[in-house]
């Protein structure tokens, strides 16, 4: 299967979200997403003219922790045994939700929120739903659901309250999703070079061999516990380094997937209310 990219995007001219793909330095436009078996339209724009937008339009986003196992090398990764662990049917990762208002674009600025003192960046590969699916049996049946994937920034804040049990405060907060920049299909990801820059300086820098579950593997753990929806988005998890990925306003968080691309994130002042 060759490698496509599509990408969610408008133009100053035009203002509403709409799909293309990628063809050279072309952008060509698509009826509808590429998950509902799209026809192209008359649009060809050169793809500097694209403001990008994120490549899913999901009704939410779930989120593996710990699915790395460098993580399980790191002294201090795991604040409790409970959060994940081995059992005799097999690895249980964290899980966690992130909603809609979670989504941000490529380039776009990430607001800290004004009454949290330390937050981070995690990279991540994400695999975008392209088929309603529930209880999918492994991860060869879910890569029929599959649209492609993307990267994923998994913001994170510091859990000051010590009881955020669900991860609401630290996870789900306006804007700490940002996803891109292009949906990826066709590309094996079971060795894919990842890395965090944060001003420059290399934060984190692994490999997917490394994760526990690979793509397929966690969509299919994640249809047994919900219903997944055509643009939904599932966050496979980062390696060891994230709580060095700190950023703050004036930051510039840039995350790299090998044959996916580079997402980057700004770090903003909180909002005016």
């Amino acid at each position: 299967m060759s490698v496509q990219r599509f990408v969610r995007f408008h133009t100053e001219d035009r203002p509403e979200a709409r799909w293309g793909r990628r063809e050279g330095s072309q952008i060509v436009g698509l009826t509808q997403a590429p998950w509902r078996a799209p026809q192209p339209t008359d649009e060809r724009l050169q793809g500097s003219e694209a403001i990008l937008l994120a490549p899913a339009e999901p009704t939410k986003i779930l989120a593996f922790g710990y699915n790395y196992r460098d993580l399980f090398e790191d002294e201090g990764a795991l604040t409790s045994d409970q959060e994940a662990h081995f059992t005799a049917e097999g690895f249980e990762p964290l899980v966690f939700l992130k909603g809609p208002n979670c989504l941000s674009h490529p380039g776009q600025p990430v607001h800290m929120p004004a009454d949290v003192d330390e937050v981070w960046v995690e990279v991540e590969v994400a695999a975008v739903i392209g088929a309603r699916c529930r209880n999918l049996p492994d991860g060869e049946a879910a890569r029929a659901v599959v649209a492609g994937l993307t990267i994923g920034n998994d913001i994170t804040a510091l859990n000051v309250l010590g009881r955020d049990w669900h991860l609401a405060r630290s996870k789900a907060l306006d804007g700490f999703c940002p996803l891109g920049p292009e949906l990826v299909t066709g590309l094996d990801d079971a060795d894919l070079a990842l890395s965090t820059t944060v001003d420059g300086t290399q934060t984190q820098s692994s490999s997917t061999r490394f994760r526990i579950l690979d793509s397929h593997e966690a969509v299919a753990l994640a249809s047994r516990l919900m219903t997944l929806e055509p643009g939904d988005v599932v966050l496979t998890g980062t390696p060891a380094g994230a709580r060095g990925s700190l950023v703050r306003p004036g930051s510039v968080a840039v995350l790299e997937v090998q044959g996916i691309g580079q997402l980057v994130t700004p770090i903003a002042e909180a909002r005016v209310p």
